[in-house]
């Protein structure tokens, strides 16, 4: 346990845990267009309902970030978070038929929700882990957000067998309540800062750097969504049954990278990982492409995982390295944005690819575009 030496304090623990309560809450929500379909609703009903989220995640981002900046307290917005994820599950809890726009705003209530307990929590992390320990710090807290990516779903399909959907909002509210007793031990950081050092949202955004960042996450966060949100299509359209194998190897490869090899950035500098990590990644969505059988999707499954469990915590971490910490929350929330905001384009932009050149075709076209980004970005990135 020596590497995780100044990592694991009490308020790292503690607040990582509250995300990993919030996550689990959040995820058994991946069943909801189950009970939309049940419900009468249709495909397109399933798609505003469900990217409302998204939409209120874009517009809340950016605000949690600057308030972070201001000094408002995280305990605040990680408390607005949690009351917030407990109050949409509760609503959810009490229908009993269709409504489109009550279901819109239960997925807009959870994306606010998720930006400010997310954003919050991701800065009081940020802010507590020592400099040296950064990549592997954020990589082990991002764990407690992969680990309920599997596990909220999974669980939820084992309550729905018993208890249909009633059982599994409940469980979902249970999730919230959950994390209320972590939020009363969190102390918050004293870091006060400068505050002649704050900057505007744009005036961040004129540092070459930071827009090189943007852009490249923006780019991946799209092979990102392209992967998760059409690998199981794929999979059924190939044929083949076990399509939660490539899930499964994501994880494991993610978590496994994050555990044990999450301070290679730390040590060997952000460039040498970044670099040979979005490589990898972007020969993982090509590979995803080439797949035919069971074999090929847990291999691709695992290069994925992998790619992404080194480059995610390390691109960050150089935002975070490169940006004044008066300036924390809102360069968090601009590498989140693009994030997010990639992620959103793609699965529009991804369903029409599929759907006019079929998934391979659309997985080489999304994987040769992150090829491009890479070879643009290890041109310019300095690090």
């Amino acid at each position: 346990m020596w590497k995780f030496k100044g990592i694991f304090t009490k308020e790292f623990t503690v607040v990582t845990f509250i995300n990993f309560f919030l996550s689990m809450n959040f995820t058994t929500f991946f069943l909801f267009p189950l009970y939309i379909k049940n419900l009468g609703g249709t495909e397109s009903d399933i798609g505003v309902i469900m990217g409302a989220s998204g939409i209120s995640a874009i517009l809340a981002i950016p605000l949690s970030g600057y308030l972070s900046d201001l000094r408002v307290p995280k305990k605040i917005m990680i408390n607005i978070g949690i009351w917030l994820a407990v109050v949409a599950s509760g609503i959810a809890l009490l229908t009993t038929s269709l409504n489109v726009p009550l279901f819109a705003g239960i997925r807009l209530i959870q994306g606010i929700s998720f930006s400010f307990s997310f954003m919050a929590s991701s800065i009081f992390v940020a802010e507590i882990i020592p400099k040296e320990k950064r990549a592997q710090g954020i990589g082990m807290f991002g764990v407690f957000s992969l680990i309920p990516h599997a596990l909220g779903p999974a669980i939820g399909e084992i309550i729905l067998k018993r208890f249909d959907f009633t059982g599994v909002f409940a469980f979902s509210m249970l999730m919230g309540f959950a994390a209320f007793p972590l939020f009363f031990l969190l102390a918050e950081p004293k870091n006060e800062g400068d505050s002649t050092k704050r900057q505007g949202m744009l005036a961040i955004l004129k540092d070459r750097e930071m827009v090189l960042i943007s852009l490249s996450t923006l780019i991946n966060a799209m092979g990102f969504s392209a992967a998760l949100v059409f690998v199981p299509t794929f999979a059924k359209s190939l044929g083949l049954a076990n399509v939660s194998v490539f899930f499964i190897c994501y994880s494991i490869s993610a978590v496994s990278v994050r555990i044990f090899a999450g301070d290679l950035s730390d040590s060997l500098g952000r460039k040498k990982v970044i670099i040979p990590s979005m490589l990898l990644f972007s020969l993982s969505i090509i590979g995803i492409g080439t797949v035919w059988n069971t074999s090929g999707l847990a291999a691709a499954g695992l290069v994925f995982g992998a790619s992404h469990g080194f480059l995610y915590p390390a691109m960050i971490s150089h935002v975070i390295d490169s940006q004044a910490f008066e300036n924390l929350g809102k360069s968090m929330s601009i590498f989140s944005l693009s994030f997010n905001i990639g992620t959103t384009v793609s699965a529009l932009a991804c369903g029409f690819l599929a759907h006019g050149f079929g998934y391979r075709a659309m997985f080489f076209m999304v994987g040769g575009t992150l090829l491009a980004c890479f070879a643009i970005f290890q041109k310019f990135f300095r690090g």
